[in-house]
């Protein structure tokens, strides 16, 4: 099983947000929202805040199998992360709902025993963003607490499902992730880490 997964190269961060606008171009002829109702749905959601390059760890602890390799598993998986806003193409996800952010990933979570970034398919990531309830001051608004963030990647795969779920505070997120792979599953915590001048 070591020999399973070849080492794979780290996508440079210009090839990553290029990916992005590939992306975003083949998912704006598959949407009919209105874009005036689209755009005042991302203000609402502050949709703007996740958007740029963003640098994630994701950490193991629970494996997919009790057999799977507990040293290579026991390291973190760093990778990338990029979005854009989704102001066009599809909105609705089966099994996540609604997407105000698009982009794609480069992550390989071979070592945690599933097959995510194993391959030449575009990566694609779709994300909410859901603000903290805004508190009215004299100086205008300001936030009642940390804004939630829920990614999903490859959220077309039926086979493969991986969720994160977390919290944003200034230019980080730190939460929880979860997957689901041939009726097992596997869990852990994540952080990501907005890489400046790459937004």
């Amino acid at each position: 099983m070591r020999g399973r997964y070849a080492r794979r190269t780290p996508v440079p961060v210009t090839v990553l947000l290029a990916s992005v606008v590939l992306v975003t171009s083949l998912l704006n002829g598959c949407g009919g929202s209105d874009r005036g109702d689209r755009g005042r749905a991302l203000d609402e959601a502050d949709a703007a805040r996740l958007v740029g390059a963003w640098d994630v760890t994701l950490m193991l602890e629970r494996p997919l199998t009790q057999r799977q390799d507990s040293i290579r598993s026991s390291l973190p998986v760093t990778g990338t992360m990029a979005f854009t806003e989704n102001r066009r193409g599809a909105a609705l996800f089966a099994g996540f709902g609604l997407a105000t952010d698009k982009g794609a990933y480069d992550l390989d979570l071979a070592s945690f025993g599933l097959p995510v970034g194993a391959d030449s398919r575009t990566q694609t990531a779709v994300a909410r963003t859901t603000p903290a309830r805004r508190e009215r001051s004299g100086r205008g608004e300001r936030s009642g607490g940390a804004d939630s963030v829920f990614i999903a990647l490859d959220p077309d795969d039926s086979r493969l499902s991986v969720r994160l779920a977390g919290v944003m505070i200034g230019d980080t997120v730190a939460g929880v992730w979860y997957a689901d792979y041939l009726h097992a599953s596997a869990s852990g915590r994540f952080t990501m880490r907005r890489r400046h001048g790459a937004r």
